[in-house]
């Protein structure tokens, strides 16, 4: 078995054991701390083997972030905090995904106006010349509605991907 086999089973192990744990929530340090101790007996649970390679095992990995308190030591994997910190982007990105589909609802009865204005206009054109008139208009302001919110829908999609 390669070394980067080794070590992503090794941190696929440390990941169950750390879903084992019972969460806790350090204050000034946040939540979604584990204590170490804990860790490292579901980790034995597991793997069946003892605490110094345990610890070798952990130290290897590089995947948590420690924090004293009192004599105890606690766990969190280091992406916790990074998570934490991408939540209000999430939550900007969730909010422009939403405007982009009030926009591809609005597209979409835009270009159901349409339709129906060009059935309607077919039908005119064979009763009178006037509402001929009046179904162009609408029409012409239905394609420009669809135009509108193709290039809102534009302006959307690129502030998202940003």
């Amino acid at each position: 078995m390669s070394d980067l086999t080794r070590m992503a089973k090794r941190e696929q192990l440390f990941q169950v054991a750390l879903a084992r744990c019972e969460p806790h929530n350090l204050g000034a340090f946040g939540d979604g701390w584990a204590l170490k101790a804990e860790l490292f007996g579901h980790y034995a649970d597991l793997t069946g083997l003892s605490r110094p390679t345990i610890y070798s095992n952990y130290r290897d990995i590089h995947l948590f972030d420690e924090a004293k308190v009192g004599v105890r030591t606690y766990i969190r994997r280091k992406d916790t905090q990074d998570a934490l910190h991408l939540w209000p982007a999430v939550a900007h990105m969730m909010s422009n995904a939403l405007s982009i589909v009030a926009t591809c609802e609005h597209l979409s009865s835009a270009t159901h106006e349409a339709t129906f204005s060009v059935e309607r206009v077919g039908d005119a054109m064979k009763q009178h010349p006037t509402i001929l008139a009046e179904y162009r208009e609408r029409l012409e302001n239905a394609i420009e509605s669809v135009t509108q919110t193709r290039a809102e829908l534009r302006s959307a999609l690129k502030a998202v991907s940003e």
